[in-house]
């Protein structure tokens, strides 16, 4: 029987050393898609670049591994989040400038990130959608595509046929338009960040 995540934490802890190995591997096995989430966060880029990012969000599961408390009802992925993003704070402080994304630093991108979730967690969503879009010059139409695209401020997720529709337009012209949109996005470091999110 496969246990979940708080019960191989709890057998981590067993005076039995081959349950408790057994539990550890795969404990780190079953959470690698965690850490490579939080890593994708931050560099929207898992490659060989991110090899020192992924090392140390493996020390912030085991910091978690050693830290969480069963007792207390709450799952173990949210303080295992917690430690894996500050495991990997921690080391974009040390390694600043060090690693390079296209034209930005690790630290420089980190902060891009940081602030897009300021924006998404202390504002109204759709405020935050107004202020990225507004930033990166997008024409009305542009928003309305991409919000009834990607469901955003509510909406339901459409194709192409969906919205033009709705807008009196080809599919071919509501692509274009996405496709306009999408690139104005991606030449914002936080509307990129904000992109990758709402795709993933």
């Amino acid at each position: 029987m496969q246990q979940n995540n708080e019960q191989l934490v709890s057998a981590v802890r067993s005076p039995n050393p081959k349950i408790a190995a057994h539990a550890y591997r795969t404990l780190l096995e079953n959470n690698k898609g965690l850490i490579h989430r939080a890593v994708m966060h931050i560099t929207c880029a898992g490659d060989g670049r991110s090899a020192g990012l992924y090392e140390a969000g493996r020390e912030g599961l085991v910091v978690a591994m050693c830290k969480f408390d069963p007792t207390r009802g709450c799952k173990f992925v949210t303080p295992a989040l917690w430690e894996i993003r500050g495991a990997l704070t921690q080391y974009i402080s040390t390694h600043r400038g060090e690693i390079l994304y296209g034209d930005e630093s690790l630290f420089d991108r980190h902060t891009h990130v940081q602030l897009c979730d300021d924006v998404i967690n202390e504002q109204d969503h759709a405020i935050a959608v107004a202020t990225i879009f507004e930033q990166c010059g997008l024409s009305d139409r542009e928003q309305l595509v991409l919000r009834h695209r990607f469901g955003l401020d509510g909406e339901t997720e459409k194709n192409h046929r969906e919205i033009g529709a709705l807008l009196g337009l080809g599919h071919s012209s509501v692509q274009k338009i996405e496709k306009a949109a999408l690139e104005r996005l991606q030449r914002n470091a936080v509307a990129r960040t904000f992109l990758h999110l709402v795709q993933t």
